[in-house]
């Protein structure tokens, strides 16, 4: 079994989903919902399944998402 790679706090959580629920923007949105089922406990195979996404296009968002946070998510 992999490790987490990063822990939502409940102030973030809660900011992703009301931000995730108001987005316009689909590509925004797919973003911040994976990220959401991977804090919830998905695993990987679960969420690009759920999403379908690539698996290397949700490495690449976890990446940008562990370095840059929700604005480099977002942006």
């Amino acid at each position: 079994m992999r490790e987490k790679q990063f822990t939502l706090s409940r102030s973030q959580r809660d900011s992703m989903w009301r931000r995730f629920k108001q987005s316009d923007n689909r590509r925004v949105a797919e973003r911040l919902h994976a990220i959401l089922l991977l804090d919830s406990g998905q695993n990987a195979q679960s969420v690009c399944s759920i999403l379908q996404i690539h698996p290397n296009t949700l490495k690449r968002w976890v990446k940008t998402f562990i370095t840059g946070g929700e604005e480099a998510l977002t942006t």
